[in-house]
């Protein structure tokens, strides 16, 4: 049985951001990262404990998820009642705290 997914405004423009970026290299890459964002959010969806505990002291219930085939691709989200809620989707050599401490 699968869990409501909820999309952040962030996560919606991380998202577009990545596959702009990404299709302006090599249309096939980005189409590939589409697929791997989507077959991630599916399995959240069906397994929301999946992912591991962040560990930001100011959100200290945000998890976090590989995109597969795109390691260095993380999305960071939040088990709720009503659904899991998708916060970011960010490349993991960014400075993280800061961008989710209010998340």
């Amino acid at each position: 049985m699968s869990v409501p997914l909820l999309k952040s405004s962030l996560f919606l423009e991380d998202y577009l951001a990545v596959i702009t970026n990404l299709a302006e290299v090599n249309f096939e890459v980005a189409d590939r990262f589409c697929d791997a964002v989507e077959d991630a959010l599916n399995l959240l969806a069906r397994q929301p404990e999946t992912g591991r505990l962040a560990g930001f002291p100011l959100a200290p219930d945000v998890r976090r998820w590989g995109v597969s085939g795109f390691r260095n691709y993380v999305l960071f989200y939040r088990v709720g009642i009503d659904g899991i809620l998708i916060v970011r989707l960010l490349h993991g050599a960014r400075e993280l705290p800061p961008l989710l401490h209010g998340a």
